[in-house]
């Protein structure tokens, strides 16, 4: 079984050193390390833990251990790009492809970063955690060496020497404690459908997915171009309100056996089928759109597959603008992964209705 110590780091690389020795003394070195970090703490990654006389040398060198060991290489100090506000998203891509491999198990460290990052990453290992991984924090005493620059773990003891006596100032390196505090996780994995677990998921898709089953009602109201979800209206755009619309008709017209089961992805459409589909966006914008943009050829009446993509992003962002926690509900989902994604409403056709027929 291969393990995998997947970590955040701030602008003190210190902590994947005092944790990596944390680790080796309970005999559970992993294999490889993964680092999420911003561009600053990135460069700080690898002139002080990667450098030539850089914090991780040295402790492979105290303690005996061959680089090989344990992988940890530029390639593994990941960020976002383009923008430091997507680490939330980062940090659930690269958990759902660390946890998907059988083999492997996972060490989430929450000591690195700043407090928002640790967060996100124990949400993330919440939704995507097997039985075999941990969540754990570091914790180093006394507490006056997470202040300096240079402590990056206790040096080796000879065995035949006792542990020194508790510190007296001045302190001195061999004085220091790390441990782990191992945290528990409530591992909501196995409540997920399927379908959810095939490619990274925003926490919010994860927190509806939760209780699709006992979702709030999505209601239409055609004349008004707006939705009801939860207690809370929407009013949309025509163009987004047909491309919505459309999808929901779609779903309720699908000629399909059982009860729509919590993700079930039969009716979902493949992008071939969504622009065969334009028709019936088409039909709805014109009859739902009074200004002469009903009459162009262009945009929403003639579908593209980039349109399509542009239009879901407009109305993704309605949807949230508008229905904030909600929104997940009734986004157009998307399924598999590229060329095979297909497209369709999470909602059960139970939780769907009008105010009108149509």
């Amino acid at each position: 079984m291969t393990r995998i110590l997947l970590a955040l780091c701030g602008l003190t690389p210190q902590i994947i050193t005092e944790t990596l020795y944390a680790l080796h003394q309970e005999g559970q070195l992993p294999q490889r390390v993964i680092l999420l970090t911003t561009r600053a703490g990135r460069e700080r990654c690898l002139k002080r833990l990667l450098g030539e006389n850089g914090g991780l040398r040295r402790f492979f060198a105290d303690y005996g251990l061959a680089a090989s060991a344990c992988r940890l290489d530029a390639s593994d100090i990941l960020t976002p790009a383009p923008a430091v506000d997507d680490i939330t998203t980062l940090e659930d891509s690269v958990a759902f492809q660390t946890t998907r491999e059988a083999e492997v198990a996972v060490d989430f460290s929450l000591a690195g970063g700043r407090k928002t990052m640790g967060a996100s990453l124990a949400l993330a290992a919440q939704c995507y955690a097997r039985p075999g991984d941990r969540l754990f924090h570091v914790l180093v005493s006394p507490p006056d060496f997470e202040s300096q620059p240079d402590f990056f773990y206790p040096p080796p003891v000879p065995a035949s020497l006792p542990r020194p006596a508790p510190p007296l100032p001045p302190l001195s390196t061999d004085q220091a404690r790390i441990t782990l505090a191992h945290l528990p996780l409530v591992r909501l994995r196995p409540c997920w459908p399927p379908s959810l677990l095939e490619q990274p998921q925003r926490p919010e898709t994860f927190l509806a997915g939760l209780s699709l089953a006992h979702s709030p009602c999505l209601r239409f109201h055609v004349r008004q171009r707006s939705l009801s979800l939860g207690g809370r209206t929407c009013r949309l755009p025509p163009v987004e309100f047909s491309l919505l619309f459309s999808f929901a008709l779609h779903k309720l017209r699908f000629s399909c056996t059982g009860d729509c089961p919590s993700g079930c992805t039969a009716c979902y459409m493949d992008m071939p089928t969504v622009l065969e589909h334009g028709r019936k966006v088409e039909e709805i914008y014109r009859k739902v759109c009074t200004t002469s943009a009903a009459r162009s050829t262009t945009g929403i009446l003639n579908l593209s597959a980039e349109n399509f993509m542009t239009y879901k992003a407009k109305l993704h962002r309605q949807l949230r603008q508008q229905l904030g926690e909600l929104a997940p509900y009734a986004e157009i989902a998307s399924h598999g992964t590229r060329p095979n994604v297909r497209y369709g409403l999470r909602l059960a056709r139970g939780h769907m209705l009008m105010d009108e027929e149509w």
